[in-house]
């Protein structure tokens, strides 16, 4: 049948069903957009366009209470509640000629003209537009909702035959083509919820006195499960409408009826649109209805941090039940987050990205920072303030927070490429579902790109000279020399230098890291910057040590030698290490060299300046010194503040 003609039968037969269509309002029916209102007359804002009863409506409870099909009924509880919608629905797509939603039915896009949604990418015939969609979420989403609807369909096949049913009809496409109608098109349970609360729902089934009426059927769910609740319904000509995210539309529920309210004026002529969302991320709509909006304000990614460990997921259950399933496990789906687009920082605003990622997040990596750092558990009530606290009590954390969340972006960018040639020359897109994944790969990667960007200008506005700008800093080696001398003194970096030469037979910074000694100078710099702070006279220098530093070292002025045990690999380099100390104490030959200090232990150079370059220190392109391409430098996150000049 022509399809402007099944547009025009489906209208008819909806105000025959007292359906309420705007008279200036009629379905319409063409190549593009496909099934759509169109205004005959122009329509004014507030205009209701279309109101449904109920008894047009199709869902799984019109299943339960169809005589035709009785298996619904009786073996209710071996489907799942949205898998008796999509096998009634095929039951009726089956046997449409005889069917109450024939004209609903007619407008359909069939079978035989595919998938329309995500679901499509998984077919045997659709290995080329499959590779549109490596590595992203919907990709990974589509697959497991494409194994939980294989098991339905198995399932619901075995239960038919049982019932004495010819499943011969009820094809694994045209099951995917109902669940694809279903996703596409359907509403929120909601729209046939009772709006006085009554315990009753109403459904409806053919009438057996008067052949094309609806008999009302109320069914007491009231003991039904809240999750059984929640199901998609299909409402006939109130799905036609076509999204628009900038449309202001309006549901209107009331009593055995659903309806649609725009707020917005149309001409004469134009397509009246509805609005699924006003922020359906691309995600979402390709998903469940098969295209992408270039641009999408509402766009997103989604984010699965690492699972904690099981120590800490011991921690986590009391204050974050939410986060674990009934039986007690890590649940990453209910740790997944939404990341937004951000705006280019400027100088200056570098921290504002974090007011843009979902607390919660942050939250989960701070547990999982101090966890790392032997911490105990302490649950922090506002985390986002926490972290950017400018006392450093939180704000230790920012910048590895940062590093977790690059570390976790990354490597999707790598996932999602677009398909090239065997020569390497990026594809163009041969059919509509490569066309609409390439708008949301291509969204996908601008906000990893963006995020990524972000995050990495806040982790490089800490770089400076902590002499020149107190606070907290990512330094250089360099850097933590010129600071120390400015705030200890030249003497005591030059006896620190000698020492170094004695061992490396130079004190030049760039040939020790050319010589790959630059970890094992800032590990003893730090040592030693620790030890004058914690000498006689106090705190000189203004370090503020990070928090997981109070427990493993001793009090100001002690002189506890923190002689412990050191077994393996860290054990060994601090054995080296301390290696050297002795062997620069003893070129020193003086007793008041800090080479001489009796605090160095195996213990104070793995848990003090190893500690610091473990949980403190990343590798961060910078400037080379003399011009040349940047090159991976390891700086340290301290927190200093303003000293005066020592001599």
């Amino acid at each position: 049948m022509d399809k402007r003609q099944s547009a025009s039968d489906l209208e008819a037969w909806f105000r025959t069903q007292n359906g309420s269509l705007h008279p200036d309002i009629h379905v319409s029916c063409s190549k593009s957009p496909g099934l759509h209102f169109s205004a005959s007359n122009a329509i004014p804002a507030g205009s209701t366009i279309c109101e449904a009863p109920h008894s047009i409506s199709l869902s799984y409870l019109n299943g339960l209470v169809d005589d035709k099909y009785p298996v619904f009924q009786t073996r209710k509880n071996d489907f799942a509640i949205e898998a008796i919608g999509f096998w009634y629905l095929m039951a009726q797509y089956i046997n449409r000629a005889t069917s109450f939603w024939r004209p609903y039915l007619e407008t359909l896009p069939p079978p035989e003209e595919g998938i329309p949604t995500a679901l499509a990418f998984l077919l045997n015939d659709a290995s080329n537009d499959r590779e549109w969609l490596e590595g992203t979420d919907v990709l990974h989403t589509a697959e497991g909702r494409f194994e939980v609807y294989e098991r339905y369909y198995a399932t619901g096949i075995v239960i038919l035959r049982e019932a004495g049913i010819d499943t011969e009809p009820f094809t694994w496409h045209l099951f995917l083509w109902a669940v694809s109608m279903f996703t596409s098109r359907s509403f929120s349970s909601r729209a046939l919820r009772p709006v006085d609360g009554n315990k009753y729902w109403a459904t409806y089934k053919d009438s057996p006195t008067n052949r094309g009426r609806r008999q009302t059927v109320l069914l007491d769910m009231s003991h039904t499960p809240a999750a059984d609740l929640d199901f998609p319904v299909l409402f006939p000509v109130l799905d036609a409408g076509n999204h628009d995210p900038k449309a202001s539309a309006e549901w209107n529920f009331e009593q055995g009826r659903f309806g649609l309210v725009t707020h917005d004026s149309y001409a004469a002529g134009d397509e009246v649109f509805n609005n699924y969302g006003s922020w359906k991320p691309n995600a979402e709509l390709l998903m469940g209805y098969g295209f992408c909006i270039p641009n999408n304000e509402a766009d997103h990614v989604l984010l699965t941090p690492k699972a904690p460990s099981d120590v800490l997921q011991n921690e986590l259950r009391a204050w974050l039940p939410g986060y674990f399933a009934p039986d007690g496990t890590w649940w990453s789906a209910k740790a997944t987050f939404n990341l937004p687009l951000v705006a280019p920082p400027t100088a200056g605003t570098e921290m504002a990205v974090f007011d843009q990622l979902p607390e919660p997040l942050l939250e989960i990596l701070i547990y999982i920072l101090r966890h790392e750092s032997e911490l105990p558990f302490a649950f922090i009530p506002n985390p986002r303030e926490y972290l950017t606290d400018s006392s450093f009590k939180g704000n230790q954390y920012l910048p590895f927070v940062a590093r977790a969340l690059v570390g976790s972006l990354a490597p999707k960018i790598a996932q999602i490429q677009p398909p090239t040639t065997a020569g390497g020359v990026p594809k163009e897109p041969a059919n509509n579902r490569q066309h609409y994944a390439a708008i949301y790969c291509a969204g996908q990667m601008a906000i990893l790109q963006s995020l990524i960007n972000a995050l990495r200008a806040y982790t490089r506005s800490l770089l400076g000279v902590p002499a020149q700008r107190p606070g907290p800093r990512f330094v250089t080696l360099e850097g933590l020399l010129e600071w120390t001398c400015f705030g200890f003194g030249p003497s005591r970096v030059q006896d620190f230098l000698s020492g170094i030469k004695a061992s490396s037979g130079s004190d030049d910074m760039d040939t020790l890291r050319a010589a790959g000694w630059e970890d094992d100078v800032f590990v003893l710099l730090l040592c030693a910057i620790y030890l004058w702070s914690h000498g006689e006279g106090g705190v000189r220098g203004g370090i503020v040590w990070p928090e997981w530093m109070d427990a493993i070292t001793p009090a100001v002025n002690s002189q506890d030698t923190m002689d412990v045990e050191m077994t393996g690999e860290t054990g060994e380099q601090a054995q080296s290490l301390l290696a050297l100390v002795f062997n620069a104490a003893r070129e020193a030959n003086n007793e008041n060299s800090f080479w001489a200090d009796a605090r160095w232990t195996p213990a104070l150079v793995a848990r003090i300046g190893g500690g610091m370059i473990a949980r403190q220190s990343m590798t961060m392109m910078l400037p080379s010194i003399d011009g040349g391409p940047d090159e991976a430098r390891l700086v340290v996150y301290l927190h200093v503040s303003a000293v005066e000049a020592c001599t």
